[in-house]
């Protein structure tokens, strides 16, 4: 079997074992461009329409991509290779599968030297970045044009400078400064206002006894800043402007051996809590955030899904299960914060104590954590642009809570939980929303059945549905129920049935201790407006299965748009869900 190598990093090359192939036109070309850069990942018709017609696509566009599918599949059997291009609604996938793609190879490189930098090993660290930089021929996606795909060769291009900084970084340490001076000289005119590059420059050119050059280089970059930018050069610039005015023993050469560093020193964070016993049903839910690996997501946002739903639905054990399940898709390993967003004692986890516990946790030393919560913030950015890992952020209170925790950009993913719908991410970010409702009646018995045991019910299938029922199916209750009968072997499952049937003794039966599902509720009354809470508790006397907004402005005696108002507080604490009303009518809503 023929077997590709598709180069991107360059001029579009599909290169075969027996010579390269012929890709014929502008949008074939954009077409496999899009579908190699997310190999085995979902592209949709939409994104590769987009990416070939960015401005007014015709009305025949999807057919278009059709046909070029179909032109490229015909073009890769006729060099014995089928089922490459796969068709996956909504849209197509380049299944890898044994062909090489240069921009995975490139990455791969680059990650295996920054884990042995961070390992001590530096002359390995050094020989894989130059490796991964041979890799490329040219520009990146060079004459193949198309605004997406100028972006996504724009991201290319400052993943290669970043990796050509840190080698340089590295060289540095060994020692091979008089090698740097050419390189960097050319690399600053090219990209004068990168200030790591500059800042390599500098340190190069006075290890090599060019003192009043490194000034120079200082002057020259100062002066560019001020006139184009209006801002001074960042602090790491000016501290080594300060450090060559006095010829500080700090930049004097390394040795050219590096000690390594014992490999206990880097550890790949694996912060995720154990799940939950007994874990049932949201296979739909689970689907859904499988998208956040398979789908194309902006490169330059971080891929972001929320789990929103009230108190004890099971979104920490959805949030959790998943993550355990793809915990192996991230390399760069997994952090974990609970952000207290509802807890009755404590307040809410500030983001700049999170942002010190996850800074430490990629290997940043306590002393070097900055103490501004912006700088912590951006040094994470730094850190994950170029890392693969996996953030679940549990009980998030508000997106002002959430956003200095979220990555800039790179192959990162971010799961949150919330009680409120977190509006705030749709203006800017491209985020995957779930709502998490109750379980499924049948998923509430099969949870109950896992929890107390199948011989518990057996004798009495009618009662395990009436318990299920009992419980509004929210998996706190059954889960409460179902610990209640696996540790009370005389409790019969009727009479338990018998005592939630009382409603004034249900939810003490439901909340041990001082927890439960009572609560949950009671911390999610507790935020809310005090008109809310009282249209709420009003509310709650109507005798109607749904009603509408009129009705909320008739128990206050307000205006119906002042009503709606205070409905959308209820509906964003999970208080309030809408309800199905008939076409033309108002809208209408009812109890969770």
């Amino acid at each position: 079997m023929n077997r590709f190598v598709f180069r991107l990093l360059g001029p579009l090359l599909v290169q075969a074992d027996d010579g390269p192939l012929r890709i014929n036109g502008r949008r074939q070309a954009t077409v496999l461009a899009m579908l190699v850069l997310y190999a085995d990942r979902v592209v949709s018709v939409d994104t590769l329409v987009d990416a070939v017609w960015p401005d007014s696509p015709p009305a025949t566009a999807r057919n278009q991509i059709a046909i070029c599918v179909a032109t490229l599949r015909k073009t890769f059997k006729q060099a014995g290779v089928t089922d490459l291009l796969i068709t996956s609604p909504p849209g197509y996938l380049l299944a890898k599968g044994e062909h090489r793609v240069d921009v995975q190879e490139f990455l791969e490189r680059a990650d295996q030297g920054r884990d042995a930098a961070r390992h001590g090993r530096t002359e390995e660290a050094c020989t894989l970045f130059e490796e991964a930089l041979s890799i490329w021929r040219g520009s990146a996606l060079d004459e193949t044009p198309g605004s997406r795909l100028e972006a996504e060769a724009t991201r290319l291009e400052q993943m290669r400078l970043t990796l050509i900084e840190e080698r340089a970084g590295l060289m540095l340490q060994l020692g091979r400064h008089r090698a740097l001076t050419g390189e960097l000289t050319e690399l600053v005119a090219r990209h004068p206002l990168r200030e790591q590059c500059r800042e390599h420059l500098m340190l190069a050119l006075y290890r090599s006894g060019q003192r009043a050059e490194a000034l120079d280089v200082f002057l020259a970059g100062r002066r560019l800043l001020t006139e184009q930018l209006g801002i001074e050069p960042g602090p790491g610039l000016r501290q080594l402007h300060d450090l060559i005015l006095r010829d500080s023993p700090e930049l004097t050469r390394p040795p050219a051996v590096v000690t390594p560093a014992p490999a206990a020193v880097h550890t790949i964070p694996a912060q995720l809590p154990a799940g939950v016993m007994a874990f049932t049903g949201r296979q739909r839910e689970m689907a859904s955030l499988d998208r956040l690996l398979k789908e194309p997501y902006n490169p330059h946002t971080p891929a972001l899904a929320t789990i929103v739903g009230v108190g004890g639905v099971g979104k920490t054990a959805l949030a959790v299960h998943w993550a355990s399940q793809v915990a192996d898709q991230f390399p760069d390993g997994q952090l974990f914060a609970d952000l207290r967003g509802y807890d009755e004692e404590q307040a809410p986890v500030s983001p700049a104590a999170v942002l010190d516990r996850f800074l430490r946790a990629l290997g940043i030393a306590a002393p070097q954590v900055p103490a501004d919560p912006d700088e912590r913030a951006s040094l994470l950015r730094s850190l994950l642009s170029t890392r693969k890992t996996l953030i679940v952020l549990d009980n998030v209170r508000s997106f002002h809570q959430l956003r200095p925790l979220l990555p800039g950009a790179g192959r990162s993913v971010v799961l949150a939980t919330s009680r409120e719908n977190l509006g705030d991410l749709t203006g800017d970010y491209t985020a995957l929303s779930i709502r998490l409702r109750m379980l499924e009646p049948t998923e509430a018995t099969a949870l109950l059945i896992k929890l107390a045991g199948a011989d518990r019910f057996g004798s009495d299938p009618v009662a395990v549905e009436q318990l299920g029922a009992l419980c509004d199916c929210l998996p706190l209750a059954l889960r409460i129920a179902g610990a209640r009968l696996a540790a009370k072997p005389n409790l019969s499952v009727r009479s338990l049935v018998e005592r939630l049937r009382d409603h004034r003794s249900r939810l003490d039966v439901l909340s041990p201790g001082e927890g439960g599902v009572r609560a949950g509720f009671r911390l999610t009354y507790r935020d809310l407006p005090a008109e809310a809470a009282r249209m709420y508790r009003r509310l709650g006397l109507l005798r109607t299965a749904d009603f509408a907004a009129w009705a909320g402005a008739a128990v206050l005696d307000t205006t119906v748009w002042h009503a709606e108002e205070l409905i959308d507080h209820l509906v964003d604490a999970q208080l309030l869900e809408g309800a199905e009303a008939a076409p033309g009518r108002a809208a209408r809503y009812r109890f969770q």
